[in-house]
Parts: C-alpha cells; structure tokens; sequence
C-alpha cells in the first residue's frame, strides 16, 4: 500500500494578517480563492517546516485527494502506550524535551504526572496519524501495533478494566463509523460557491443589469431546477450510504476478574475480547469490529464485504497455550505456518495474513461450534476497519484519468483568453461612441459569458445522463457518471473465469482412482458405489477414495440444508453419504447410506487459495487409528505423496484433462500412527502431511455461459483486448481461454515460467513450449520474436517478473491474454501494471477475489449482486460479461455525444462572440428576445436532442477519441469558425457596399 505524501507547515503571526488584509482588499475574493484552492490559502498564511515542528499538515493520499488537517496533542497514560504499541514504541510517540505543543483542554492532564505522556496526531478523512519520532513521519494509526504476534494477542485474553478501556478509547476514539448527512442548507452553500455556480449567478446579475430580463428569468429558472435536484441526490446517497452502515448493536466483553459486561458497540476497542458464545451471542449478528479468533471456529458470511456467496470459515489464531480441538496452524501465503521464517504463534500479526483467523466488521456470524467457547480479541474499530476502508473508498472514490474533461478546462481557458482580446477591442470601438463608463463595463463582461457559456459544464454530462437512464433499463447501475465517458475509451478488458466467463456451478464427472502407482480410467460418479467395483485397482484405495470425498471438504449444515462451496457441494452429493452435526470434539459426521459406515471429522484445515489445499483427519468409530485426506490443486497435493504412489504419466494425464477445460481436484491420503489420536489436535501440520499416497482425481466441467464467445468475438472485433485473470490451473485456463475465443486456436501460445532467485542462483525466465525457447537469467534482456502469439504465465511468474525483470514485465503484458493462479492481490497489481503502460484497463468479475481489481481498474464492472459491489463503479444484474459489450456502447456514444456537444457549443459561443463584436463596430447588440431564442429555443435544444443519441447496435472497430485536443478536432473546430466569420465579414462588406 503506498502510503500518503504529508508536508508539515507552522502558522505564522504575520502571514495570517496578510492573508486577513487580502481578503479586505479583494472585497472577498480571496475568500473565494482559498475556498477553492485551500493549498494556495496554507502556503500563504503558514510557513512550509519539518513534521516534527508542525502545527499543520497537507495530507495527500495514494487516490490524489488532498486534505489540510490541524495538528493535535494528547495526554495519554504511559502504560496504556506500552500496551498499545509497545516498549520500544512509547519513546518514538512521546514528545522531545522543550517542543511547542497545543493541548485540547478535555484531553491536558497535569504536566507534573510523569505517569502521563503526550502524543502528536491528526485526523484526516476520517483516518487518524500519530507521530513517530524512528519514522520522522506520521504513521496511520489502524488499531494493534504491528509489532504484536499471535501469541501477544493469546496473553490478551483476560480483556479490559475500565480504566484500560477509558484510556484507549481517548486514543482510537469511539468504534463508528458515521457517513455525515450534511444539512440541506450547507449542501446549498457548497453547491452554490461552486466555481461554476459563481460564474452563473455573476452572469444572470449582469444580465439583469443589462435589461435581459426575459433569458435572466429562463437561466435562473433552470439554474434552480438544477441546484434542487442536485442537492436531493445527493442528500439521499449520504442517507442511503448512512443507513446501510448504520449498527447499534450490544455486545459482552470479558472482564479480567473473569465476568462478562455488555456494553454499546460504539464503545469497543482494540484489545477488548468478546465473546461469540451461540448462548451470548445470537447468529446471524452482524460484526460491529474486526477481531482475531482466540478459540473455537466460526462460519461467516462475508458478501457484504467481498461479494464471495459462499461461507468462509474460520479457525482460531496459533499461538495459543489452551489446546483448542478446532484450532489450526495459521492459513498463510506461505508453505507450512511458517511467516517470514517464524513459525506458529510467534509469527507477527497481520489481517491480512492471518485472515482465515480474523473476523471481519461487518460480516455476519451464521454459526460456531468447538469445545472452547469462542472468543475474539478486537484488533481495529471504526474506520481503521476493513467495512471502515470500504466506505472511505465509497466516500471518496478514486479519481480516474479524465483526459476529456482536463481537456475542457483548458480549452475554456483559450475561450477567456479569446474573451480578453475581444474586450480590448470592444474598449476602443465603443469609446468612439462616447458610451459612458458603466454601459462600457456591461459589455466588456457581457463579451466574457458569451465567450465563455455558463452553461457549458452542464451540457458536457447531457450525454452521459442520457447512457446512464439506457444502461439502467438494461440491468446495468452506475455509481459514478464520469465513468460512463471512461468507459467509451477502454482499450483492455480483462475477465475473471468462474462465474463471470464460465457458470458458477460445476458438474462432476467423475474420478480417475490412481491404485499400484497408475492410473485408472475415468471411473463416472452416477453410480457411486462403483467405486468400490474391482477395476485395475485394490479395493482399499477405492474405499479411501470415496471417504476422502465424503469427508474432504468445508460444508455445513444450516437450518437443515447443506450449505458451502459449490464444488464441495457436488463432490459430496456425488457420494450419497449423509451429513450430521458433531459435538464437542467432532466437527461434523459423515454416514454411507449403503454400508452404514460412519465417519467423524475432528480435525478440519480449510482449504486457502494461498496453500492450495484443505486437508481434514478423520475417525471411524469402532476402529484404531485415524485417517488423514487431503484435497487440492494436483500439481499440489502430489508434493506431499510417495513418489511411488505418482504415475509417471502424472503431468501428462493431467494436461490431457485441464487442456479440454476439466477442473481438476487431487485427492490424497494416509493412515495416521496409532497412538496419534491424542495429538491429533495439537500437532503441526508440517508433521503429518506427508508421505501420503495419491488416491486420484477429482474431473469437473465448467461449461461456458452462453453469451461468453459472442461478447468475446465482438470485443477483440473492436480491437480490444481481452484477458483472462482467474486462480484456476494455467492449462485449465489456457482451454477455457481457446474456447471462449481470448485466445485463438490456430495461434500459438507461450507459456512464460518464470523462477524466483534462490541462494546461489539469479531469478530465471523461461518461454515455452510452442516458440522456440529462449531464456535469459536477471540482467539479460529478452529476446521475444516478432508474430502473432499469446503469453500465459501463473502468478509466481508473474510476481518473479514484477520484482526482478519489470521492463521485461512491460513486453509481456503486450502479449499476456492468460493469468492463472492470481492471488486476489496479484489481480490488483496486474490492472494496475496495466494502466501504467497508460492503456485503458475494465475489469469484469463477479467474487471476493476480484474486488481489488475492481476498484482499482479504470471501468470496473461486478456481477455480483451483494452490496461490495457499489465499490466498483458499475454493478450489471445481467449475471454474463454481456453488459461489457453495451456498457463499452454506451460509454462510446457518451463520449462521442461530449465530444459534439463540446465542439457545438465551443462554435456557437465564438461565432456568437464575433457576431456580437461586430455589432459593437455599428454600435449596436443583439435584443433580449433574440438571445433568448438563440440560447434556448436553438442551442439548448439542440443540445438535449443531441445527447438522445442512441449506440450503434454492434461495437466498431475504430475507438472515438477521448481528447478535445486531438489534432483532427482543433483543425475542425477552427475550419469552422474561421468559415463562418469569412462568411460574416464577406456579408458585411457587401452591405456596406451597397447604396442603401
């Protein structure tokens, strides 16, 4: 995450009445300056200084919003800071000796209580800085120190007193997070003294002042139609967005004399522990805070946030010295619980790492279960939450690149200063006419709005205004209207696979059982007892088999129904057995129907895209021993077999299947020791998992929707490039990929594998198979050949080519139609190193692992219904990438519509101006009635019909330029111009001519 530039600045005495005598002066301009431009009023009255010296910082964060915030101070008792961020931390935040501070007066303790320190901070868009001295910066202050590993948050489990509470509380402030509803009457003030808004009314004073009373009256009519609906729109998003964010809930904390206290949400913070008791806690509550599970394990519903349908389960954080059944060496992004080389609970902890352990606001609890009561101990509140974040990117979304409205605002500046030529010719006529000095500066300001027309701005969103009532009869919502003309200009388009190109739901095939080191042939799943049947392999390889999909997988049972992963799901039907809850150490039970064979999962590792498999240990009751099974990506789950139980012909069968567009799942397995049963809840995963056989594999089809290789033909026929970005197999992707059309089947493919660096060894690249190979080591340049190809890569190549070959990185992406195994971060990156390459980058996908990419892709469009997706600027219920064919339709004739409302008005308002200066040499003017048939009965007509403009049916090939500035425009927009005042000059000279 890039963190935001802050400059520190110090008030100055002298410069605050320079800027006071400024404003008198200016009769109030300057106010209106600095309103508009409030840097230019800080520099002005403040002088630039180091932070550490700062009363005052211009914050700029990573989206290119600015803010000003002043800089505040806080007494605050030295061991809440030792507990919060730590021994080593405290001094960094403490004031030096002898520096200047400002205390608000609630916060000031006695200067003499040297129990007592003072911190620095400021509050910025609802996200509060503190000072660190080791830093030299302000450093965003999210919740628990950094610094804090899985085992400190374990030692936390005690919770809070009352006066532990009152001093964090003065730290992070209350657990909110409030989205202002501003009054109607300061929404009126702001709108009002718009730039655009001051330069309108200033115009209808001056034309009341010139007698245009009639067009006056039409303007002001029509201005104030404008300013109340804009005001009851925005009144009622602040309203929607506050009520959806709104929660008022009680929660029970835990007390260190072991009692529990239910107290206001509002009033959490980090460290307190509550508790996720079903006899405490009711299911289906909605989280009010982000918190690390201590113990037990819960299933949440985390739609809202991420727009993933499916329940996510969670296991308690490692580290912990109470030996919780359910808990679970941490799910990371790393082999083996092992985080930047340390292992279990001394790892350091961080959301994002250890999120199969955190419980995230805003995410509903559906149901808990395991031997220890579950608990959870808060590690952020309010905004510094994740649901926090989500709605600060709601409240202040990211800007995108509008080159067409930057392009506007210069060209109004060309048009003043056109205005400012023809006001020094208007000075010299009209004073041979001896007009007195108040009729002068009427005109010479009359020449400046007709120059420059006040109702330029509000003609330029006519057409998007237009696309966007099209888009919604369609399906298709929009959050931000500037996006639609975005929207016109993408060059790329990128998809995600499962549920947005391919359907959400898979159909099993069947299996390939692996028995005596080879494998069997496809054995069909409709008949699933004929698993068991004697063909080419032993039957308790079969047997395991079918227990590993009876009991391999993360389901649930939820008012009686099953409920999980969809592929789980038809895994587990396939097998006919039953599914029963467990008790106390038993997660669940698992019963054949035929053999009545009954089966007991005590030990679950759900399955994380990072590890690429799930892994579960299970009993049989009446038997010695336990069983281990393990489910994921084959190439995978065959790292932790016998080489012996592997068939040779492993890659091969594999590619055989992924290549013709199966999903394939590798199932393995083991007999645990005897004797283990014991241990079984407490040892490491690293000591069980491996040395297991390979049972088989697990084929699915995910058949194409329907409208995928139409959309596809259509968006690469319009010269758009399209991509495929998933975390499914690279092969599986790359047959999907020639299947929907991203990649044509007569074209070759090269698949870039590209290696880390490793001690004694550089980072290694190499293309393959269907060029020629080349391969170069880090330092050499590539030598790719000049053709028509595809590049395929996973996302380890594709980290290993951001970190150590970013130029060769840039080649790449040229050539790159598919991306597999893409971590939901790695997607992010790949939008991103895309838009740096300065192309126009959509993004279309439909889950949790997509809305990073979403957000940060320049048209990000979410097939998902959940309320994430108002995080992405466009949300289509159309459920198929055919929305991305007509939202890129619409955005064209947008743009296109701009572009011609754009070049009408800039025209009309110049052979206006000239006809007007003309009139000034014979000393006279255009009538009241005849400006106000040409603005409204012609211009403004004409502008609202010309943003009726309806898209072509089918998308072409060639793109409408999104520049004003493009050559062919100004050369257009000038022939114009200059044929009509030849044509006015030519008329002119002829009447004069004449003996009238």
């Amino acid at each position: 995450m890039v963190r935001p530039v802050i400059e520190g600045y110090r008030r100055v005495r002298w410069r605050r009445w320079l800027h006071f005598v400024l404003m008198v002066l200016t009769l109030g301009l300057w106010w209106f300056m600095v309103r508009w431009w409030p840097t230019v009023g800080l520099r002005l009255h403040s002088k630039h200084c180091g932070l550490h010296k700062a009363d005052t910082v211009l914050v700029q964060d990573e989206d290119g919003h600015t803010y000003i915030a002043p800089v505040q101070t806080k007494d605050v008792d030295v061991e809440t800071l030792r507990q919060v961020f730590g021994d080593h931390e405290v001094d960094n935040l403490a004031l030096e000796e002898g520096e200047e501070v400002e205390h608000s007066e609630w916060t000031k303790l006695s200067s003499n209580d040297e129990s007592v320190e003072s911190f620095r901070y400021f509050d910025s868009h609802h996200r509060r800085s503190v000072w660190s001295k080791s830093q030299a910066t302000f450093v965003p202050l999210c919740g628990l120190s950094d610094s804090w590993t899985c085992s400190d948050l374990h030692l936390m489990v005690g919770g809070l007193n009352q006066h532990q509470r009152a001093e964090r509380l003065n730290i992070f402030g209350e657990n909110v997070i409030n989205v202002p509803v501003p009054s109607y009457w300061h929404l009126f003030v702001n709108e009002v003294l718009n730039p655009f808004y001051m330069f309108q009314a200033l115009s209808l004073a001056l034309w009341f002042a010139d007698n245009y009373y009639y067009y006056s009256a039409c303007i002001l009519i029509l201005s104030i139609v404008s300013i109340t609906s804009a005001l009851y729109q925005t009144h009622k998003q602040a309203v929607a967005l506050r009520d959806m964010v709104k929660t008022n809930v009680s929660v029970c904390v835990l007390r260190p004399d072991g009692g529990l206290e239910e107290l206001p949400s509002k009033l959490l913070v980090p460290g307190d522990v509550v508790s996720l008791s079903p006899s405490i806690t009711s299911l289906n509550t909605q989280l009010s805070c982000d918190a690390a599970l201590l113990s037990g394990q819960c299933r949440m519903d985390e739609s809202m946030l991420t727009g993933e349908s499916v329940p996510v389960s969670k296991l308690s954080l490692p580290g912990g010295e109470v030996s919780d059944p359910h808990s679970a060496v941490t799910e990371l992004g790393v082999e083996d619980a092992i985080v930047d080389g340390v292992v279990g609970g001394q790892a350091t902890y961080s959301c994002n790492t250890h999120r199969r352990n955190t419980l995230l606001c805003g995410t509903t609890l559906l149901t808990t279960h395991g031997s220890h009561s579950p608990i959870a101990v808060v590690t952020r509140t309010g905004f510094s939450t994740t649901k926090g974040e989500l709605i600060r990117s709601m409240m202040q979304p990211r800007q995108p690149n509008l080159q067409f409205y930057q392009d506007a605002l210069k060209f109004v500046f060309i048009l003043a200063a056109v205005a400012a030529l023809g006001d020094i010719y208007t000075i010299v006529v009209l004073n041979r006419f001896h007009e007195s000095p108040w009729e002068l500066v009427l005109k010479v300001l009359d020449l400046v709005t007709i120059a420059v027309p006040p109702a330029l701005p509000a003609a330029l969103t006519v057409g998007s205004v237009y696309a966007q009532a099209r888009l919604h009869k369609q399906g298709i919502y929009c959050v931000s209207l500037a996006r639609i003309n975005v929207a016109g200009s993408v060059q790329i388009s990128c998809f995600d696979k499962t549920g947005t190109l391919t359907s959400e739901g898979l159909e099993i095939c069947g299996v390939v059982p692996v028995g005596d080191g080879e494998f069997s042939e496809l054995v069909p799943v409709e008949q699933p007892m004929s698993l068991d049947q004697e063909v080419h392999v032993r039957k308790p390889v079969r047997s395991m088999l079918q227990e590993a999909m009876a009991t391999c997988h993360d389901l649930f049972l939820m008012n009686g129904n099953l409920a999980g992963d969809p592929l789980d799901l038809e895994m587990f039907r396939a097998t006919r057995w039953m599914m029963d809850e467990g008790a106390e150490d038993i997660i669940s039970i698992m019963k054949s129907q035929d053999v009545k064979q009954e089966l007991h999962v005590l030990r679950q590792l759900p399955f994380s895209s990072e590890l690429q498999r799930m892994t579960v240990i299970v009993s049989s009751p009446g038997q010695p021993g336990l069983q281990l099974f393990m489910k994921g990506a084959p190439e995978r789950v065959s790292t932790f077999c016998r080489p012996d139980t592997v068939p040779q012909c492993f890659v091969d069968v594999l590619r055989g299947y992924t290549e013709n567009g199966y999903r394939v799942l590798g199932i393995a397995g083991k007999a645990l020791p005897t004797g283990s049963e014991q241990q079984v809840h407490s040892i490491p995963r690293t000591e069980f998992e491996h040395e297991l056989h390979l049972l088989g594999l697990l084929v699915f089809q995910n058949p194409l929707k329907e409208t995928t290789s139409a959309v596809i033909a259509q968006l690469k026929a319009s010269r758009i490039q399209t991509i495929m970005i998933t975390g499914d197999n690279l092969h599986t992707a790359l047959s999907v990929g020639k299947l929907c059309g991203i990649v044509p089947v007569d074209e070759p493919v090269i698949i870039v594998d590209a290696s880390p660096s490793s001690p004694g060894r550089p980072a290694f690249v190499n293309f393959l198979p269907t060029a020629p190979q080349c391969s170069y080591q880090n330092g050499a340049e590539p030598g790719l050949s000049v053709g028509r190809y595809h590049l395929a890569m996973d996302g380890r190549s594709f980290s290993t080519l951001r970190d150590h070959f970013p130029l060769v990185l840039q080649k790449v992406l040229l050539r790159g139609s598919v991306f597999a195994r893409m971590e939901p971060d790695q997607k992010g990156q790949l939008v991103q190193a895309l838009q740096d390459l300065e192309f126009c980058v959509a993004m279309c996908g439909d889950g949790a692992n997509d809305c990073g990419a979403l957000r940060i892709a320049d048209v990000g469009v979410s097939l998902s219904d959940a309320e994430a997706s108002v995080a992405s600027p466009f949300t289509a219920a159309t459920g198929d990438i055919s929305c991305m064919t007509s939202l890129i339709r619409e955005g064209r004739v947008a743009l296109v519509t701009s572009l011609s409302v754009f070049k009408f008005m800039a025209t009309y308002s110049i052979i206006q101006f000239v006809s007007v200066l003309i009139l000034y040499t014979f000393d006279s003017n255009l009538g009241d009635m005849q400006f106000l048939f040409i603005d409204l009965c012609i211009i403004t007509a004409l502008v609202f019909l010309m943003g009726r403009s309806c898209p072509t049916r089918h998308l072409s090939s060639k793109r409408p330029t999104g520049s004003l500035l493009a050559p062919q425009t100004l050369v257009s927009l000038s022939l114009h111009v200059l044929l009509v005042f030849v044509f006015q000059i030519t008329l002119i000279g002829l009447l004069n001519g004449r003996s009238w």
